[in-house]
């Protein structure tokens, strides 16, 4: 398993390298594990992705593993209010959440 998210890692760190190449302004990403608060503690005009973490998939289905971690989403989602370039994204799985 631990082979598996090492490869997963070095993937996200090419995707992302290849991103900023193609992409000329600045790429900040926060990654976020807190509730539906916390965000607003951190310069969030300064950000230009959060990747709230963890989620899982049930089937098809996108699924929560913490009670209110929908509501923080949601929350999440809802700064495009304020930050309209801001790109909000999940990530699946970590420590068993994803089988």
């Amino acid at each position: 398993m631990q082979k598996f998210y090492g490869a997963f890692l070095a993937a996200l760190l090419l995707v992302n390298i290849a991103y900023t190449q193609v992409t000329p302004k600045k790429v900040v990403i926060a990654y976020y594990t807190g509730d539906e608060n916390g965000i607003r503690d951190y310069p969030l005009s300064s950000l230009t992705h959060i990747i709230y973490s963890f989620l899982k998939l049930d089937g098809d289905t996108l699924a929560f593993m913490r009670p209110g971690q929908r509501q923080t989403l949601r929350a999440l989602v809802a700064l495009k209010k304020t930050y309209p370039n801001l790109k909000i994204q999940v990530s699946l799985g970590g420590w068993g959440g994803c089988a």
